[in-house]
């Protein structure tokens, strides 16, 4: 396992440090295997968890650390920052404020606070505690309120002077893309460029391109033969690139009677994955495998499903063979503002590795286009719809009656108060809903200069 420090190998930690939850996980588990009741592995298995989007599990860990040491307040702030994830900012804000002060709770609370629009209270969290702004999570949450209550300036300030005292360079990452987007937002494109070069610079993962070809061309090869047994319920997965708009539709499409989202679920990812030899190898088995369980097993009164993980374009044949009669929905942006959106923001950069420099990104587009061309193809018609991001922000309802006919869903029917779903994993996308905005086509131009360099 490497050197340690205490009960912790430093393999362990520098694995944290990078990033890398999954990796982080695979060495926490048998550790915690041989001591199940040990509060400081309890308490980091449940955060790469939370982290890895594993929500249930990481808060069976929160709540077994707490168990163990009632009132812990690094559990406290744990099954908080859970909270925060999931959408309960007032949960989170009550967990935090009952744990004693420390950097974390109070960054807890003015995160909580930013998030649920108590943007007053967000700032005067701030002002009382300017003496933590040197450190880096808490001047990158504490500039994000400032930005949003119209303090600009001083948020831009905050950022820049805590990065001489920052050395994590997951913290360092996230200061810079904050940079940039307020250096974008101001029209300095020159400058805010800089800054997102620096930030994808830090840490940035290997990536090949010839194995990602040939990874694509065998999922090309696998023939599109839908299973027999349909789902009871209408399953509609919103595919494309990231930042082409997913979050938007599949929120829009939430609010409707009938429909559940299930956000970027990966019950079907992990079910191909496990198939014998993997994926896509394990695709000679598809027809002898048998139909997994999952969401599709019991819908309830769910008429239809929606699903936006982008990686579902991956395993299509797979989908189809368990889900007959799923639909899908291309949704296509265009592809300058897409590339500059996802060199611009924060993606988790174990699962899109191409998102860290133009030529990479020009590279993975290609290959991404030549896949989805091959699928719109491949698909009966009924099954397959094209919708522009740029048509959909430009005129929402009849793109909503566009979808709804292709997948049986009523949008005239609007879910009550009472149906509103459960709060969804909070991420970049999710926290940037609001009011739609149509003045972000045509970005991608003003950096094309930067793009082609």
């Amino acid at each position: 396992m490497g050197r340690t420090a205490g009960a912790v190998p430093l393999t362990l930690n520098e694995t944290l440090a990078r990033g890398d939850f999954a990796g982080a996980l695979s060495l926490i588990r048998p550790l915690l295997a041989a001591r199940p009741e040990d509060p400081v592995l309890l308490r980091l298995a449940g955060h790469c968890l939370a982290r890895l989007g594993r929500h249930d599990e990481s808060e069976q860990h929160w709540k077994q650390a707490l168990q163990h040491v009632p009132g812990c307040p690094e559990a406290t702030c744990g099954l908080g920052e859970l909270r925060l994830d999931q959408g309960d900012f007032s949960a989170a804000l009550n967990l935090f404020q009952s744990a004693p002060p420390s950097i974390r709770s109070q960054l807890g609370a003015l995160s909580a606070l930013e998030r649920s629009g108590r943007l007053d209270e967000a700032v005067a969290v701030v002002e009382a505690h300017t003496d933590l702004l040197h450190d880096g999570q808490f001047a990158y949450a504490a500039s994000v309120a400032l930005d949003r209550a119209g303090q600009t300036k001083r948020a831009l300030n905050v950022l820049q002077e805590a990065l001489p005292h920052t050395t994590q360079p997951v913290v360092q990452k996230r200061l810079w893309f904050r940079i940039g987007r307020i250096l974008d937002a101001a029209g300095d494109h020159e400058g805010a460029w800089s800054a997102w070069t620096n930030a994808n610079a830090l840490l940035e993962p290997s990536w090949d391109p010839e194995k990602t070809r040939r990874t694509f061309e065998a999922i090309k090869a696998i023939p599109v033969d839908p299973g027999p047994t349909p789902c009871v319920a209408t399953p509609v997965f919103v595919v494309g690139l990231p930042r082409c708009g997913s979050t938007l539709l599949e929120s829009k499409l939430a609010s409707r009677r009938g429909v559940t989202a299930l956000g970027e679920d990966s019950s079907l990812l992990r079910a191909a994955h496990g198939l014998p030899g993997g994926w896509p190898k394990g695709a000679a088995q598809l027809q002898k495998a048998a139909r997994p369980e999952g969401w599709w097993s019991e819908p309830g009164d769910t008429t239809t499903f929606v699903d936006k993980n982008l990686f579902n374009r991956l395993v299509l044949p797979f989908i189809l063979q368990v889900l007959p009669n799923a639909r899908f929905i291309h949704l296509r942006r265009d592809q300058a503002d897409t590339l500059l959106s996802c060199f611009a923001e924060p993606l988790p950069a174990r699962l899109h590795p191409w998102t860290t420099s133009p030529a990479r990104l020009s590279q993975y587009a290609a290959l991404h286009n030549d896949l989805m061309s091959h699928w719109s193809k491949q698909m009966p018609k009924e099954q397959w719809l094209e919708v522009s991001y740029e048509s959909m922000v430009q005129d929402m309802d009849a793109t909503l009656r566009t979808v709804g006919q292709f997948a049986g869903i009523n949008t005239e029917q609007q879910k009550s108060e009472d149906e509103a779903a459960a709060p969804k994993p909070i991420t970049i996308s999710y926290e940037q809903l609001g009011a739609v905005r149509t003045d972000r086509s045509g970005r991608g131009q003003r950096y094309e200069a930067w793009f082609t360099r």
